[in-house]
C-alpha cells in the first residue's frame, strides 16, 4: 500500500492532535477507555481476518496446477478450496463469537 504525501502529513497531524490530548489528560476522560475498548477490538478483528485469507491464499497458491495444456490457465484442487473455505469459516465463527 502507498501513502501520498498529503495523507501521510494529515496522519501526522492526527498523531500530534492525539499525543497532545493525552498529555492534557484525555486518557481519563469518561468513554475514553471504552473508545480504546473498540479500537483495539477492530484492530484484532482486522487481524484475524489478514491471517486467516493469508493462510487461505497460501493453501490456493500451494496447490496450483496446469489442469490442461501450457498456457491454458490455472486451477487448484478441490481440497486446497474446501481447506481455504475451511479456514475463511473458523475465523468467521470465531470472530462472531
Amino acid at each position: 500500500m502507498e501513502i501520498t504525501k498529503a495523507r501521510l502529513k494529515k496522519l501526522e497531524l492526527i498523531e500530534a492532535k492525539m499525543s497532545a490530548l493525552e498529555c492534557a489528560g484525555v486518557d481519563n476522560w469518561e468513554g475514553y477507555g471504552i473508545a480504546m475498548e473498540e479500537i483495539e477490538k477492530q484492530e484484532r478483528v482486522d487481524n484475524a481476518i489478514e491471517e486467516a485469507a493469508e493462510k487461505a491464499l497460501q493453501v490456493l497458491e500451494e496447490s496450483l496446477h496446469e489442469p490442461s495444456e501450457r498456457g491454458a490457465g490455472f486451477s487448484t484442487t478441490d481440497e486446497a478450496q474446501d481447506e481455504a473455505f475451511e479456514i475463511l469459516k473458523k475465523c468467521l465463527i470465531e470472530l462472531s463469537k
